[in-house]
């Protein structure tokens, strides 16, 4: 992949899906002269926000992006290179952000990984369509214009599918009302998981499209494309460094290959909040 045209790139952004690497690919920004990098920059982009512009509101996330851009000045003001690696770029204010600052500015990682993985990485910790904390975080079947049908059960449209195990879902959720009632809480039902992990799939090949639809839109914004696995690789941090006429300091070789964000705990991350 060849520099970026020999643009002056003062803005770097990401798209993912979440689950592929966000927050180590800032660690390895902060191992790059000259940047300011943030992981998921107040005000992030998600919540309410992001579930209005998704449905075709997007009074919010606009008003939203210009808060943003007043803050990235306000942190670049001494003329170095502003970073911030947050996967909901791509469902709200990313598309905004061209009309803010100028396009031959901006530089975009496509930061992707292993379908399967991130979908069973996003079920494993409790973030899918249909749980409360997905909602903040991901795009559902409920979307005004998915660019993918979102799957689909028992001749139902998408939406009315979803609306259906959404409902579903509810009786499977937590212990405390079950344990109030003196009940063991049941076990999910397999046609749930199973759905759940399609909704997970399709937000995945959703996002890939989303992806190529942005590249189309903003031609004069520079992309690189990397894999996860990829970025374990020294000479392919050094490569996208060069990529975005970045300088490597010294902690560069004690960071890459170490991974951020784990998140090894799933249950206590169904209340949390999910980054990646």
């Amino acid at each position: 992949m060849k520099k970026s045209d020999g643009k002056k790139i003062k803005y770097i952004f990401c798209i993912s899906t979440g689950r592929s690497g966000t927050e180590y690919l800032a660690n390895l920004f902060h191992c790059a002269n000259n940047c300011t990098v943030f992981h998921e920059l107040e005000p992030v982009g998600n919540g309410k926000a992001m579930y209005n512009y998704l449905r075709g509101n997007g009074h919010e996330m606009a008003k939203l992006t210009e808060q943003k851009i007043t803050i990235i000045n306000e942190e670049t003001v001494s003329g170095n290179v502003h970073v911030d690696t947050n996967h909901c770029f791509i469902k709200g204010f990313g598309w905004f952000i061209p009309s803010l600052i100028p396009q031959d500015q901006i530089g975009v990682v496509i930061l992707t990984r292993n379908k399967d993985k991130v979908a069973q990485s996003l079920l494993r910790i409790g973030c899918t369509p249909l749980s409360k904390v997905g909602h903040k975080w991901m795009s559902t079947p409920m979307v005004k214009a998915p660019l993918l049908n979102p799957p689909a059960r028992y001749g139902l449209s998408s939406k009315l599918t979803y609306g259906l195990f959404f409902v579903l879902k509810q009786f499977f959720r937590g212990k405390k009302a079950y344990t109030y009632l003196g009940l063991k809480k049941p076990k999910t039902p397999k046609a749930i998981i199973d759905y759940e992990l399609d909704c997970c799939r399709w937000y995945i090949e959703e996002l890939a499209l989303q992806a190529k639809a942005y590249q189309s839109k903003y031609k004069d914004i520079s992309f690189y494309e990397a894999d996860l696995e990829e970025l374990n690789n020294f000479s392919k941090v050094r490569d996208m460094f060069e990529f975005f006429g970045l300088d490597e300091n010294v902690s560069l070789i004690d960071t890459v290959g170490k991974a951020a964000n784990l998140k090894l705990q799933a249950r206590k991350l169904v209340n949390s909040y999910y980054g990646d």
